[in-house]
């Protein structure tokens, strides 16, 4: 018989049914909701391909104003970024492409203010380069750890920005054609917000990165929480984290008079599954009969693995009601048949049932619940000894 998995995310959904656009909203969203890591090697290219797009744009603006200097050094830079967006497709190299992209952008707003004047708003692209040094080394293995260089990249742009302002506005441009106040206005408003998107685009990643962490560490959390409290094997909770359960039982008994009883189950003749079939079998065994226990108890109750073949479960009620949750239990534990490789196995428990009595101690309540398990195990096994009255 098959069995078809329930597609509860609306998205999943969509990029199962629809088309390339809505898997790439669904990625997107991931992205966004720091469930998905940004793919390196797309960012790279992503970013050479948009460097490449924008040298193109200033190529043919120097190309009009007649820069041929500007023009050339532009020409140069679009194949330069396009061979970067080819390459890293093939080869992820990130340390040598942030250097020369680095150098690149310095350089170009150096030589475009001193060629062009400060007025023309080149410098600001370098004001860039400081959140991106340390976004690169925070991403990328080469440079984690080395704040150093970071700083030392932010002490050249500054250091830099600082100097061209001073020749520029001592010596003025270097290239004296008259161009139209209009064109220098635009230009300056262009790179002005082409400057903002880049430092908003840093940011942004920055965030995303941030987001994946935060995701990643509260699933790492979930897993430590899972591995501290639950019984890696029947998905249970375990003894220190049952203790806990109990102790707050107690002190609500105590406090509150709320009821609680105890059911303490073992599976008979376990030892001796164990010896015929094997430890793998114990395995399927104990699995099988968590799964059992676990679907007759309600959501406030608790189910332990205690020790070996011995489950505890809290039942936050008073003997009846723990009597019915035991009975059930053992009858349908004892309806199952287990497949072990080829073959079935059935298996049945043994339960014992306690209440919480006023003053008790928590080992008060698990002994009466275990001698009473016992006792039913002396009388024939496959049956529930309620504290006060056998049944």
């Amino acid at each position: 018989m098959k069995v078809y998995k329930v597609i509860r995310d609306p998205y999943l959904k969509t990029y199962l049914q629809g088309s390339k656009m809505e898997a790439f909203k669904y990625a997107l969203l991931k992205i966004i909701n720091g469930e998905r890591k940004l793919n390196e090697r797309r960012k790279y290219v992503i970013t050479g391909i948009l460097l490449s797009l924008v040298h193109f744009y200033f190529m043919c603006l120097f190309l009009i104003l007649d820069v041929k200097v500007m023009y050339l050094y532009n020409f140069a830079a679009v194949l330069i970024y396009t061979c970067i967006a080819i390459i890293t497709g093939r080869v992820a190299k990130y340390t040598y492409i942030f250097i020369v992209t680095f150098i690149e952008i310095l350089f170009h707003s150096i030589l475009a203010s001193v060629t062009l004047g400060w007025d023309w708003g080149f410098m600001t692209y370098t004001l860039s380069l400081i959140p991106a040094s340390f976004y690169i080394a925070y991403t990328v293995d080469y440079f984690k750890k080395k704040l150093r260089i970071p700083a030392i990249a932010s002490a050249i742009v500054f250091t830099c920005f600082l100097l061209v302002r001073e020749v520029t506005s001592r010596n003025g441009p270097m290239y004296d054609a008259a161009f139209p106040d209009r064109a220098v206005h635009a230009t300056y408003l262009f790179n002005m917000m082409l400057t903002f998107i880049l430092l908003w685009g840093i940011a942004f990643l920055f965030s995303l990165e941030v987001y994946y962490m935060q995701h990643n560490l509260e699933h790492e959390n979930i897993s430590l929480e899972q591995l501290a409290n639950y019984d890696p094997l029947t998905n249970l909770l375990n003894r220190r984290s049952m203790d806990s359960y109990l102790e707050e039982s107690c002190l609500r008994a105590r406090r509150k008079r709320d009821r609680f009883s105890i059911i303490m189950a073992d599976i008979d003749d376990f030892k001796k599954i164990n010896d015929t079939y094997g430890h793998a079998a114990g395995d399927a065994v104990l699995i099988e009969v968590a799964s059992v226990v676990s679907g007759e108890v309600r959501d406030d109750d608790c189910v332990c693995r205690w020790g070996g073949e011995e489950i505890v479960i809290l039942v936050r009620s008073g003997m009846e009601q723990a009597k019915g949750v035991a009975w059930r239990i053992c009858k349908e534990i004892a309806s199952r048949k287990i497949p072990i490789g080829e073959d079935t196995l059935k298996v049945t428990m043994t339960l014992g049932v306690a209440e919480y009595r006023d003053g008790e101690s928590i080992d008060d309540i698990v002994g009466r619940a275990d001698k009473r398990m016992y006792e039913g195990k002396l009388r024939g096994k496959n049956r529930v000894i309620c504290d006060r009255y056998i049944q």
